[in-house]
């Protein structure tokens, strides 16, 4: 009995650390995009300490919808596929 509650909460324990590890990913992967892109395409404000406050928030956003909607798709995913 014991050893079944403690299985429940190693569970949800390993789930929100996926979801966590999904969002840093999406986040990761919109912060080094959009770094890249301005060390390209915007070198005037590189040396500007608030345009890289900046970017780093509004890679924050963008990673936030990244990760919105990749978790939207595994919710459809997942109930496609529990209906068969």
């Amino acid at each position: 009995m014991h050893m079944r509650y403690y299985l429940k909460y190693i569970f949800i324990f390993l789930k929100a650390a996926a979801i966590s590890l999904l969002f840093g990913v999406c986040w990761a992967l919109t912060f080094y995009g959009l770094e890249q892109y301005t060390s390209t395409h915007m070198q005037t404000h590189r040396n500007d300490f608030f345009f890289d406050i900046v970017v780093f928030f509004f890679s924050g956003l963008v990673g936030a919808l990244l990760f919105f909607i990749s978790m939207f798709l595994f919710e459809k995913v997942y109930n496609h596929l529990r209906e068969k």
